[in-house]
């Protein structure tokens, strides 16, 4: 879902991600990992005067990760909640259909560090995760990325 301004010389928009997969947690529990992205991108626009417009896209995001039983404090196991931060880089087309109506087609690269920790006790830094009870440090942020590809149908108000 999102929600967007455009221009001749590119386009806003916000939207809200929402991704549900299948796992097996750390203790062999069956998981289902929930992912909420909110993000803002800019595209920037070449070939403005032709109906067929190629783009270039950069934003930011704000990835919220829930994991059913991903944390452990004093022998209960519980969910756990990461927050962080990212990046988004893509490209693709965007053609004006009609004066309303815009298509686009694109990929969207995006990088996403996890810094903060919640369930099984305080919200804590992500470097100051441990490895199991009184572990090691994970002494490292929590990141990853990933490639999509997306196609949307836009309506001009």
């Amino acid at each position: 879902m999102s929600y967007g301004f455009k221009a001749d010389k590119g386009a806003w928009e916000v939207s809200y991600r929402l991704s549900a997969h299948r796992g097996t947690s750390a203790d062999g529990a069956p998981a289902s990992p929930v992912v909420h992205i909110l993000e803002l991108n800019g595209r920037s626009f070449l070939l403005r005067e032709s109906a067929v417009h190629p783009y270039f896209q950069g934003g930011i995001c704000l990835p919220i990760l829930h994991l059913p039983h991903g944390s452990a404090y004093r022998g209960r196991t519980s969910g756990a909640t990461f927050v962080g931060g990212g990046l988004n880089l893509g490209a693709g087309l965007a053609v004006d259909i009609g004066p309303t109506v815009v298509v686009t087609a694109g990929a969207v690269n995006r990088f996403v560090w996890f810094l903060y920790a919640y369930g099984g006790g305080k919200g804590r830094d992500i470097n100051h995760l441990t490895e199991g009870y009184g572990g090691p440090k994970l002494g490292r942020l929590l990141r990853t990325s990933g490639l999509s590809w997306t196609i949307s149908l836009g309506f001009i108000l």
